[in-house]
């Protein structure tokens, strides 16, 4: 942590101030839109009690493709926390990391919907259901949960455990680099990390959707 501070104190390049109203105008009025765009689907879930109809692959490429966005940005724009401290205005400060505060709020949210569908996962869904032959099919009482957790259940529980070793890895290699190594302005491999972590947001954000797609297209049909 020490070194970390050290690091915010010796800014390199600062960009000279140049206050521009309408950009920070602009980038608000996105970051609010980010956040009022996801809250129809929390209050859905939270009203309903049931995280039903979303799919548990749609979540996991959402969220890896949200947390190498988020650090991607966080690690090229990592040297404006350093012209925040030193350098920069408490307003030209606050134009420049809005983006980091736009893909904050983003991540955030989109975590959000992780969260709420694995506390508000139909219990019904969970277990494997267990029939009793000898009661007949048309009793309801013969119907009981086994211990052995449904397909998709066990999948839920596998994308969080994916997802939040996949937040750890990143958030330890993202650490090392700009701690021990250097910014991705002064280093190639810092740079080339960020890079990649880009490369893999584009391509999981271009097919995040289709596992929801299929889902829902198999439940109509």
């Amino acid at each position: 942590m020490e070194l970390l501070i050290n690091e915010l104190e010796k800014p390199k390049k600062c960009n000279d101030e140049k206050n521009d109203p309408i950009t920070v105008f602009l980038a608000v009025f996105i970051a609010i839109g980010i956040l009022v765009s996801y809250l129809p689907q929390h209050y859905k879930i939270f009203s309903t009690k049931s995280s039903e109809g979303i799919s548990p692959l749609f979540l996991l490429l959402g969220a890896i493709s949200m947390t190498c966005s988020y650090f991607n940005i966080l690690i090229l724009q990592f040297n404006e926390f350093g012209c925040c401290k030193n350098v920069y205005s408490a307003g030209y400060c606050f134009e420049n990391v809005l983006g980091i505060i736009q893909l904050t709020i983003q991540w955030f949210c989109f975590t959000m919907i992780l969260v709420l569908f694995m506390i508000y996962f139909p219990d019904y869904k969970k277990y494997i259901p267990n029939i009793s032959l000898g009661s007949g099919y048309n009793n309801l009482s013969s119907i009981s949960s086994s211990s052995k957790y449904s397909p998709e259940w066990s999948l839920s529980l596998q994308v969080t455990a994916a997802v939040a070793i996949h937040f750890i890895f990143t958030l330890i290699i993202s650490a090392y680099l700009l701690i021990f190594v250097g910014g991705a302005k002064e280093e190639k491999v810092t740079r080339y990390w960020a890079d990649l972590l880009g490369v893999i947001s584009l391509i999981l954000a271009s097919i995040q959707y289709l596992p929801q797609i299929w889902k829902t297209w198999k439940r109509k049909v």
